[in-house]
């Protein structure tokens, strides 16, 4: 007899050869089931030895032993939705596989395609060089035919040359001119050395090097001359000081002053500087005498000073106090041809350079700079103009007054633009002023003092470490500058200006402050 599985029986078991209606789920036992069995297998009449035995019960699977339907149930759908999961996982996974599939697919067929073009290129590459010697044989052989041609108009024509006595000796002068030629080198590279080791000797380090143009020569001297002017203005406050202290002495301070303004060493200084600045060349005597012009200008300086020092002039013109002038009224000769030249020599350069040293000391010192650590001078270039009105694609509307409006001016000056940049571009240094070097047509060129609040001889100098605070910051884009005062209109004063500054309650306590500061 056949046992079926089937999960809707309550026992899990029910026979394939009953009835359906004994098949029917009843709560009865299988004991019952049993007796019923063996009444009616009594009542047949039937021999109960022909009869096959009867089977025992079937027992039911260990899983399910014990367990309602639902339990069962609750089982299997564990076990379904675990199946359920992995089957999903590995879906997942194959579909990823199948993408990857797809795309290296795609990258193949490209390849397949730039390998397509590759061999096309290659073959036509091939066709080219195929061509390209075809024509280069036909080349070889007309130059074959040509130089066959000229061996034979050569060896026909041989005799008659010959037989030219001009033509031989037209040779010999050829040749001649040649070695000529050669010898004409070898002495023009000899004296170029000569010269050199002349000019090395007489110039020293002023001798020119390889490369420089004679007007790299002249910045150069005249560099050097401004380097000694400045010197020679450290030694008049010196000997000014000294004549002071001799003023006092009475008739002993002329004897003294006598020694100082010597006319003779005055001159033999003069020729000093002729040969310092080299003045052994012909192209640059005149330029050359301009700087003789300076060096006897600033002699004058210094005489003039010890004069006024020796008469006890306390307001007497010092030697910073000419230089201004001569930056101020811009009259002098000497002093347009340095502008010149300088200005040359500044367009040759970036727009934002550091100088060793500052263009005008006068200026620099009055606006904070000291020739210590710490104070940094760079030269800044603006290009000069204002700025047109922008339309939209240059149409013009409106009345014909408001048409070609050119003269916008920016409200800030060209200097305060070159703050702003130094600031910019040096943000590890502050800005303390700057002031007008030079210009031209097409550029201002200002020099910037700034300042590093970071090292320690400005941290530690009473006079200036104010400018480390933090609050001091791009003080050039806030108009902290004496640029940004003037363009901020804080400069004027008198009629119509009756505006405090920074304001009326700022003024009166300041007015009733007692400060007492080291320095004012």
């Amino acid at each position: 007899m056949l046992y079926i599985y089937s999960p809707f029986n309550s026992h899990g078991i029910h026979f394939a050869g009953v009835p359906a209606s004994t098949a029917a789920p009843t709560t009865t036992s299988s004991t019952t089931a049993l007796t019923s069995s063996h009444a009616v297998a009594s009542s047949s009449g039937t021999s109960s030895i022909g009869s096959p035995a009867l089977t025992a019960t079937p027992k039911l699977p260990s899983e399910i032993t014990g367990k309602t339907v639902e339990e069962i149930i609750k089982e299997w759908n564990a076990e379904l939705q675990e199946r359920t999961g992995k089957f999903r996982k590995q879906a997942t996974a194959i579909a990823e596989w199948d993408k990857r599939i797809l795309q290296n697919r795609d990258v193949l067929l490209r390849l397949e395609i730039e390998v397509a073009k590759v061999v096309e290129t290659q073959a036509n590459l091939e066709r080219q060089l195929e061509l390209i010697e075809t024509h280069q044989q036909e080349v070889d052989k007309a130059l074959q035919s040509v130089e066959e041609e000229a061996e034979r108009i050569y060896k026909n024509e041989h005799e008659l040359l010959l037989d030219d006595e001009a033509a031989s000796t037209r040779d010999a002068m050829y040749e001649h001119a040649e070695f000529i030629e050669r010898e004409m080198e070898q002495m023009t590279e000899q004296i170029k050395s000569v010269i050199q080791t002349l000019n090395a000797n007489q110039g020293g380090e002023l001798d020119a090097i390889d490369g420089m143009t004679p007007l790299d020569m002249v910045v150069r001297i005249l560099n050097n001359q401004l380097s000694s002017l400045m010197w020679i203005d450290e030694k008049a406050e010196e000997f000014s000081s000294r004549i002071q202290k001799l003023a006092n002495q009475g008739s002993t301070a002329e004897r003294q002053l006598s020694t100082f303004v010597d006319p003779t060493a005055t001159e033999r200084n003069l020729d000093l500087a002729f040969i310092l600045l080299g003045f052994r060349s012909d192209p640059f005597t005149l330029l050359v005498r301009v700087c003789a012009c300076m060096g006897v200008i600033v002699a004058l300086f210094r005489c003039v000073c010890l004069e006024e020092s020796n008469g006890n002039e306390s307001n007497g013109k010092w030697a910073y106090k000419y230089v201004s002038e001569l930056w101020r009224k811009k009259q002098s000769d000497v002093m347009r041809f340095l502008q010149r030249v300088r200005c040359w020599e500044y367009r040759q350069h970036p727009s934002i350079v550091r100088v060793t040293h500052p263009t005008r000391p006068d200026k620099a010192r009055r606006l904070g700079y000291k020739a210590k650590q710490g104070y940094v001078v760079y030269r800044i270039r603006v290009r000069r103009g204002g700025r047109k009105r922008p339309v939209p694609k240059g149409i013009v509307y409106g009345k014909p007054t408001n048409q070609g409006v050119t003269q916008l001016k920016f409200q800030r000056s060209k200097r305060s633009v070159a703050e702003e940049r130094a600031g910019r571009k040096l943000g590890g240094l502050k800005v303390l002023n700057s002031y007008w070097i030079n210009e031209d047509s097409t550029y201002k060129y200002f020099e910037v003092i700034l300042v590093d609040a970071a090292h320690n001889a400005i941290r530690n100098d009473p006079r200036i470490n104010w400018i480390c605070n933090p609050v001091h910051k791009h003080r050039e884009l806030r108009g902290l500058t004496s640029a940004g005062k003037k363009y901020r209109g804080l400069r004027g004063r008198g009629h119509l200006h009756h505006k405090a500054r920074p304001s009326r309650r700022a003024t009166w306590k300041r007015n009733q402050t007692l400060s007492l500061r080291r320095y004012r």
